[in-house]
This record gives C-alpha cells, structure tokens and sequence, in this order.
C-alpha cells in the first residue's frame, strides 16, 4: 500500500492506494466520492517529487510514484 497526498487547488489530503491500481481509476473514485468536483478526463496529475507529469493511465508503479509522494492535480 502506497500512502499519498493528493493536492488540488488550496486543499490536501492523504489516501492510501494500491501500487497496481490505475491512478485514473483512483481518481474516478475520489471524484465519485464527491473528494472533489472537477472533470477527471480534463486534469493532469503532476509529481512534485518527480517535477514531472504522469500519464493517468499508468498504475502508480508504472507512474514511479512511491510512498510519500505528493501529487498535485492541475
């Protein structure tokens, strides 16, 4: 298990993934949950550690995210 920071405008939180899961499933999860309310075929995911953005249809290792990491949504 992966524990992550998900950073989308001025508010932060902390999830815990699986490293074969597929971030943009992640993300249509969060969004389903009402974590936020923006379009998720619209939004880029950029690794603050990696200072690179990661494709979403890559699985959090494929996407060399690690535990930790910070993923900021654009």
């Amino acid at each position: 298990m992966l524990r992550l920071t998900i950073k989308i405008l001025n508010k932060r939180f902390d999830i815990m993934v699986k490293k074969e899961q597929r971030i943009s499933e992640v993300l249509k999860v969060l969004k389903e949950n009402q974590m936020f309310f923006y379009d998720v075929n619209q939004m880029m995911v950029y690794s603050i550690r990696n200072q690179e953005y990661v494709n979403k249809k890559l699985t959090f290792k494929q996407g060399d995210i690690f535990s930790g990491d910070i993923l900021e949504l654009k």
